[in-house]
């Protein structure tokens, strides 16, 4: 008679996890690397609305420098003289 167990989770996946976090936990402590955030000046209620509509605008215009400007269309030539039809 053979017995198996019955286990909720792989141990060597579980192990897997663990190492992977522990790696990226590592890569995360950089040596000499602080953590700087500049605090916002900002206190009491904001109109996030209004931020995301101007952050939206100045985007675009960025967007709409960077594009290379079409040359203006040049005028219709000149109708060809009556002169050469016979």
């Amino acid at each position: 008679m053979a017995v198996r167990s019955k286990r909720t989770h792989d141990v060597d996946a579980v192990k897997a996890v663990a190492d992977n976090v522990m790696r990226w936990a590592r890569y995360q402590n950089l040596d000499g690397e602080v953590d700087n955030v500049e605090t916002s000046p900002i206190t009491g209620t904001y109109d996030w609305k209004a931020y995301l509509h101007e952050e939206a605008q100045l985007a675009r215009k960025r967007e709409n420098e960077r594009r290379p400007r079409k040359a203006p269309a040049s005028a219709a030539p000149a109708p060809a003289p009556s002169v050469f039809y016979g």
